[in-house]
């Protein structure tokens, strides 16, 4: 097939396309329970999706919230069409279920925003592990490479902070190391890159 021949359908398809395009008149978009959708329910409640379609110029644009059980109706409703938006909150961490739950729903929320919380907490922890650009450097080596960006040899700096030659050397030791560095300078440089000091 020669290069115009594809050219000429891809066009038509184009044109196919363009024709089966149609304006949409509400936005079907759905959450779950919890405080994890706190933002969908101010968008709801609020009606952000009317005022941000009005505000950009376009035809009434009416969005329907739905509150589903799990993900899974979730995207059972993508697959068949049905919504237009699903979310997905953080994950469980406690499960409340049984034949009947004697326990008063504020408790229950209380629970869940607990829960979350330490959740989230977690998340942080391990995010600082996985974060190239999380601080890596203790206040300690932040203080020793602040001064010796200043210009201050590893013995002055010994003198400045009271402490012993050999434990200036090992901090700035292990900061090259933690950085995967050679030379001090390369660290300081390092470490103003990645905000861990100023000069």
């Amino acid at each position: 097939m020669t290069l115009s021949k594809r050219w000429a359908l891809v066009a038509g398809a184009a044109l196919l396309c363009g024709a089966a395009h149609a304006e949409v008149s509400e936005v079907k978009i759905t959450k779950q329970f919890g405080v994890g959708f706190l933002p969908l329910m101010v968008m709801e409640d609020q009606k952000l999706v009317e005022k941000q379609s009005k505000a950009a110029g376009l035809p009434e644009v009416k969005g329907v919230f739905m509150t589903l059980s799990n993900p899974a109706a979730m995207n059972d409703g993508l697959l068949s069409g049905q919504i237009d938006f699903g979310t997905n909150g953080p994950p469980a961490v406690i499960t409340i279920s049984g034949e009947s739950t004697d326990v008063p729903q504020s408790a229950i929320l209380a629970v869940d925003a607990l829960a979350r919380h330490g959740f989230q907490a977690l998340l942080r922890l391990g995010n600082k592990r996985n974060n190239p650009d999380a601080p890596l450097l203790s206040k300690r080596e932040r203080e020793i490479l602040q001064w010796t960006g200043a210009g201050k040899t590893a013995w002055e700096i010994s003198c400045i902070l009271g402490i012993s030659f050999h434990t200036v050397n090992t901090h700035l030791r292990n900061t090259r190391e933690k950085f995967g560095v050679a030379t001090t300078t390369h660290c300081v440089i390092e470490a103003l890159r990645r905000q861990e000091i100023q000069l």
